[in-house]
């Protein structure tokens, strides 16, 4: 089955990255929230790592929006909460 990307707002190799790791990882679907904020009056990019119940486990806050230092955060944020609430039914 061919699965058309087009007007993604992300990578297609993210994208099947995040639902690689929703199915292998006790993340929500939301996997990672990515906002804007301002603080002190400058605009800094929020991205927050959840879990499904949807309470944040992690964040990063730059002063630049990277792909790369979110992917890395997101890959730490799963190592450090591997395995928490997992259900075993």
């Amino acid at each position: 089955m061919a699965v058309s990307f087009k007007g993604a707002h992300f990578p297609k190799e993210i994208i099947l990255t995040g639902v690689r790791w929703y199915v292998v990882y006790p993340l929500s679907t939301r996997h990672m929230d990515e906002t804007s904020i301002k603080v002190k009056g400058e605009w800094y990019y929020l991205y927050r790592a959840v879990d499904k119940t949807g309470q944040t486990i992690d964040f990063l806050l730059t002063a630049q929006r990277d792909e790369h230092a979110a992917k890395r955060f997101l890959t730490k944020a799963i190592r450090r909460h591997k395995g928490a609430g997992e259900d075993h039914d």
